[in-house]
């Protein structure tokens, strides 16, 4: 489980420089979008784990659902979401987390 979570700690990292990077480049580099674009690669980079390598990980879904309910929550937080936002951030993560093993694979990033 600790080489999981050091996979996932470097892929996120990654993901969050290759997100702020070109995030900045199309929309200019203010901290909104430094921000935004950098927790948006680190919780896809997370997401993402799991399918670099999934010995490292034990239960690579609940991961998988954790981080993208995490990551959906946060967006709608930056959003300045509703309750209702809440409520469809977990919905939304819950089903990308759990059908993450489909779609991750077919993410180009950036």
């Amino acid at each position: 489980m600790i080489k999981g979570i050091k996979l996932a700690i470097v892929v996120s990292l990654i993901f969050a420089i290759i997100g702020i990077v070109f995030g900045g480049l199309g929309n200019g580099f203010t901290m909104r979008t430094v921000i935004l674009y950098g927790v948006m690669g680190a919780f896809l980079g997370a997401v993402g784990a799991p399918e670099i390598e999934p010995k490292y990980f034990r239960y690579p879904t609940i991961w998988q659902v954790f981080f993208s309910i995490v990551g959906c929550s946060l967006f709608a937080f930056s959003m300045h979401a509703p309750l209702e936002g809440y409520v469809a951030a977990v919905l939304i993560g819950g089903f990308l987390g759990f059908t993450a093993h489909y779609w991750v694979k077919h993410v180009s990033f950036p």
